[in-house]
């Protein structure tokens, strides 16, 4: 009896703890399933995690590619407008560059005609960076080059660099200096705007012409200066170079053009030149240093004045007048008796009559 109870008793606790076994594998089954619950919310809480900061960062690209397009629009808006200036620049300027071109052809056939009739000519002009130096052949003078030009105490290398027109048997010096001449344009830059050192570029012509002619040790009979960017010429001609032998017996003549500007020069310009020896006698014309003012002071130096334009400013006509200078009318430039007319003149303001 005892021993069938024990089997009985035996076949439960084997039955309970087949049960038991089960219920715990349930219990971890179930632990398993929670942790793999809870790791695949932690991997979708990572991964929205990441979702908002994707989202965030693209977002912030949003913003940047927005400000970028901005930018772009922005930009776009002020080329558009800087080359509406500059068609608007360009119109403006069309007869005055066709005044230029008329200038330098009736120079260069000056020229031409003046070496003919038996004259020693040497041309000198600013080397602009519009001038392309292998097309026209430029090169170096070293034995010229070099010197150092202060202008408003500051350093300017002086670059004399030279080209041959062959039809014309003309030989042209270029004024060269890295810090005035190598921008593209002339007078004014690509808006239209009149260059703010264009005094100091004037100083600069004038002294490395003057400086080149003392180095070439050539007496010059007549300076011929035209325009008003070569006006300083007669300036310093008559003042800082005024006791140098090689410009004793130098006579000076301006040709006058259709060149003037509407702005002022800088307005430091008259004490940059008054501190390389000009005489204070006539720099109150330059207190306001208008075109007019310029063109009035520097005829104080010349001793005789070519109008090229058939309508030159009244106030320069009269102070001529005022001053008892030698002027010569505007000449048609369609007949060649022009250059007789030039030659007489020259002859006159020689022979100081």
């Amino acid at each position: 009896m005892l021993a069938a109870f024990d089997i009985a008793m035996s076949a439960v606790l084997e039955h309970i703890g087949k049960r038991y076994e089960k219920f715990e594998n349930a219990v971890l089954a179930k632990e398993r399933i929670i942790d793999k619950a809870m790791d695949n919310n932690k991997e979708i809480i990572e991964k929205q995690e990441k979702l908002y900061y994707v989202n965030e960062q693209l977002g912030l690209k949003r913003i940047e590619l927005e400000s970028a397009n901005r930018k772009i629009n922005a930009n776009n808006l002020e080329v558009s407008f800087q080359n509406e200036m500059l068609h608007l620049y360009e119109q403006k300027s069309a007869s005055r560059d066709e005044l230029v071109r008329q200038a330098r052809r009736a120079m260069l056939e000056l020229v031409q005609a003046m070496q003919e009739r038996g004259n020693e000519i040497r041309t000198f002009m600013p080397r602009y960076g519009c001038i392309n130096e292998r097309r026209n052949q430029l090169h170096e003078v070293i034995r010229l080059s070099g010197m150092n030009l202060i202008i408003d105490d500051n350093d300017h290398q002086l670059i004399i660099k030279v080209a041959s027109i062959p039809s014309a048997r003309v030989q042209i010096y270029f004024i060269d200096n890295e810090d005035y001449f190598h921008r593209k344009a002339m007078i004014r830059d690509e808006n239209g705007a009149f260059f703010a050192d264009n005094d100091e570029r004037a100083i600069f012509f004038a002294r490395g012409v003057l400086e080149t002619v003392k180095k070439l040790r050539w007496s010059p009979d007549i300076v011929h200066c035209h325009g008003w960017f070569s006006s300083i010429v007669p300036v310093y001609l008559r003042n800082a170079f005024a006791d140098d032998p090689v410009f004793k017996r130098t006579k000076i003549v301006l040709s006058v053009y259709d060149d003037a500007f509407e702005e002022e020069l800088d307005p430091g310009f008259k004490s940059k030149i008054q501190g390389e020896g000009v005489g204070r006698k006539y720099l109150s014309h330059l207190d306001k240093p208008t075109y007019e003012n310029l063109m009035k002071f520097v005829i104080n130096y010349t001793d005789g004045v070519i109008f090229e334009t058939p309508e030159p400013p009244e106030a320069i006509r009269d102070l001529l007048v005022e001053k008892k200078k030698r002027f010569l009318e505007y000449q048609d430039k369609s007949t060649p008796e022009y250059l007789d007319q030039y030659q007489a003149f020259y002859n006159k303001v020689l022979a100081n009559e």
